[in-house]
């Protein structure tokens, strides 16, 4: 049934009578075949019977009505509230939208929303546009941005008292890791988590122990029934009735997320049979469950969470039944079996293949499961008792303590391994490795490995200097490589969410890029700097090159202070190496003072005649100046990087004609709500007949600097989420 749902999902045209056809054809067969078939055609009827609301067809620019349910707790951001929500009812003017979608609602004000599930609320429909720095994924979800509360009701006052627990040490001012970590935990909010720690678990192969999933069932569920067999003193069929009822609360907290709803019920499944007496059938159960949560959302096939739930239940449920073995290698081989199975999902979305992870889960596992019920409990005590949970606050320093010891370990391959691998190639090696695992055979393993070694170290041809500018949104991130020395001149930046490991790393794992030499920064803006810090926790970065002068800001303190990195101060008259290429600084001069932007780095490299100019964010005054003190043989470049993303204050014609560039580069965020690059600039562009490259446009620009000069120039993103596209 799930195969029949995924081909209709992929279908261009709905025909239900084929489905219809099909089912006939089941029936009238009989047999394994007839009921093969029949549960194919019920597959194609879920998913084409169930309404479609068609988002894209809504204008982003009126407002739109929202009638839905909330799915999950509140998000607390820097300027609002965010939850995601499935909608029941969409309309705006005289279209109304029927169906079931799945998108964030956006809600402004620091004050914590109403209390309630229900929601109907009125704001502006968007979607993200995606990155185009290669093959797209999934397109981003849509959100509803909502301007005011009066604009938003919530209802369901009888659940009142679980708002008040999902709020439990939400509002508290120290917002520890201890705390954050209890919140994400047991409610699923690792909103306030430390960035640092959040990035050395995913490096480590550990981000699934911070998602709620049947792991956090089953701890919740076995310390039920410890503490149901101590109080009906372990027997009759009632002590099966408080781990059930512990799932349905947990669930009636953080709300039906894929993985907490299908550990739940088969848990429900499972308990049920136990409480007649019965043994369990878990891979039964896990296909029933799957099928029916399938037919009734069938767009949970295109959901990472599920897909990534139900291999994991998938890989442990096959290696448990593997027969019994010493406690250590049956901890060891579950874990293997886990990670195989979830890696056809995993590591073309991810790009992070973490060997370590099957030592890491062994003490992980087991310590997440007393920092859970340590973390739930003072969630309890919270919640009935501000005041004395503010007392016991200090007992969640021991259970967060071992995961900062994990993220304060230096990036390395055995930690995190960025890989380029398609869905095909991580589905052969996953089934490689499934097979030396259930032949317990070392040479098939060893074997499977050395093909990943090969396949996956994506060695481009790098007989030629490269420079590429990365799609990294409003922001801005231009690598220079050549061999194996690399550096990377700024790193974009979001105020919420991982840049490094969600764009950076994917879109360096493409180009063969696993280690840096340096990372320098232009200026410590949160647009050029927070992707550098965020990448750092991924990748062994060597060295860290800033101008200096600069206010000790948190994205530059966290760079030049990363672990084992070598900080080197940067100013007019400096020069480096990167390979073939020759970087000099030409601004700022030591000792300036200027404010803001004007006191952004800008170098010059040169690789075989050719020459490139970055000029960071730097504007009119800094340009002047120069251009002032600057030999102006100094300033031709073939290629110039458009000073601050291409605002109106920048790039001025003093400074083109000094340049006389051939080729412009200009980064900047679709859609800006700056308007970015500015049309007095592409107009001076034009003018002088530079050629012009976006990335809110083209994506990944790549360059490769042939002899004496020559460039070849591909455009993977071009236009974005199209196949790649090469130029001469």
């Amino acid at each position: 049934m799930i195969v029949g749902v995924e081909l209709a999902l992929r279908s261009v045209e709905r025909s239900p009578r084929l489905a219809v056809g099909l089912l006939a054809a089941g029936l009238a067969l009989g047999g394994r075949g007839g009921l093969t078939t029949g549960a194919l055609a019920v597959g194609l009827l879920c998913a084409w019977v169930r309404p479609d609301p068609h988002l894209e067809r809504l204008d982003p620019g009126r407002v739109v009505t929202l009638e839905g349910v909330r799915l999950a707790p509140w998000r607390r951001g820097l300027y609002g509230w965010s939850a995601p929500v499935e909608s029941r009812r969409i309309s705006q003017g005289k279209i109304v939208l029927h169906g079931s979608a799945r998108l964030w609602l956006v809600l402004n004000g620091l004050e914590p929303p109403p209390l309630g599930r229900g929601v109907r609320a009125h704001g502006y429909l968007s979607r993200p546009p995606p990155v185009g720095n290669g093959p797209t994924g999934a397109q981003p979800d849509f959100s509803l941005r909502v301007k005011s509360r009066r604009l938003v009701r919530l209802a369901g006052p009888r659940d009142r008292w679980l708002e008040r627990l999902r709020r439990s040490g939400q509002d508290r001012s120290s917002r520890s890791d201890g705390v954050a970590l209890a919140r994400a935990l047991a409610l699923g909010d690792g909103t306030d988590l430390s960035p640092r720690l959040v990035r050395g678990l995913r490096r480590a192969g550990l981000g699934h122990l911070l998602a709620l999933s049947g792991l956090h069932v089953g701890i919740l569920a076995g310390l039920a029934l410890w503490l149901g067999r101590l109080a009906l003193g372990g027997r009759g069929r009632w002590q099966w009735l408080v781990p059930a009822l512990a799932a349905v609360g947990f669930v009636a907290v953080v709300g039906p997320r894929p993985a907490v709803l299908r550990a739940s019920v088969m848990a429900l499944f499972a308990w049920a049979a136990l409480a007649r007496g019965s043994r369990p059938l878990s891979w039964h159960t896990l296909l029933v469950v799957l099928a029916a949560m399938v037919a009734l959302e069938p767009e949970r096939l295109r959901e990472l969470g599920f897909l990534l739930t139900a291999a994991a239940t998938a890989g442990i449920l096959w290696q448990l039944g593997a027969g019994r073995r010493r406690p250590w290698a049956s901890a060891l081989r579950v874990s293997a079996a886990a990670q195989l199975f979830t890696m056809p999902w995993s590591l073309p979305s991810f790009h992070l293949f973490a060997p370590a992870a099957l030592v890491h889960n062994l003490w992980a596992v087991p310590w997440t499961a007393l920092a859970l019920v340590l973390g739930g409990a003072w969630i309890l005590v919270t919640a009935v008792e501000p005041a004395l949970g503010g007392a016991t606050e200090g007992v969640l320093v021991i259970a967060v303590e071992p995961f900062r010891w994990i993220s304060r370990l230096p990036s390395g391959p055995w930690w995190s391994w960025p890989v380029a691998v398609t869905r095909s190639g991580a589905t052969v090696l996953a089934l490689g490795g499934a097979l030396a695992l259930r032949r317990r055979s070392v040479v098939i393993a060893a074997g499977v490995l050395a093909i990943f070694l090969v396949v996956a170290w994506d060695r481009p041809e790098r007989s030629d200097p490269e420079m590429a500018m990365l799609d990294v949104g409003q922001g801005e991130a231009v690598l220079f490589r050549d061999g194996d020395s690399t550096v990377l001149v700024d790193g974009g930046g979001w105020l919420r969410g991982d840049i490094g490991g969600r764009l950076l790393v994917p879109a360096l794992a493409r180009l063969g890029v696993r280690r840096l030499r340096a990372v320098v920064l232009t200026h410590p803006d949160l647009d050029h700097c927070g992707g550098l810090v965020s990448l750092a926790g991924y990748l062994p970065v060597r060295e860290v090159w800033t101008p200096a002068g600069w206010p000790p800001t948190r994205c530059l303190t966290d760079l030049i202070s990363l672990p084992r990195v070598v900080w080197r101060p940067v100013w007019a008259g400096w020069s480096g190496r990167v390979g073939r290429w020759r970087l000099h600084a030409l601004s700022p001069r030591p000792g300036n003072r200027a404010a803001g932007n004007d006191r952004s780095l800008v170098l010059r490299a040169e690789v075989r005649g050719f020459r490139v100019l970055l000029t960071g964010d730097i504007e009119a005054p800094a340009e002047a100046a120069l251009l002032a003190r600057t030999d102006p043989t100094r300033l031709r470049a073939d290629l110039l990087k458009v000073a601050h993303h291409g605002s109106r204050s920048s790039t001025g014609e003093a400074l083109l004609a000094a340049v006389a560039p051939r080729l412009a580069l200009i980064s900047a965020g679709v859609r800006n709500r700056y308007g970015h690059p500015h049309p007095a600039v592409l107009e001076r562009l034009r003018e002088r007949g530079v050629r012009m490259l976006r990335t809110d446009r083209d994506g990944l620009i790549h360059l490769r600097i042939g002899r004496q000069g020559s460039l070849h120039l591909t455009l993977p993103g071009t236009p974005k989420g199209s196949p790649p596209r090469s130029r001469g």
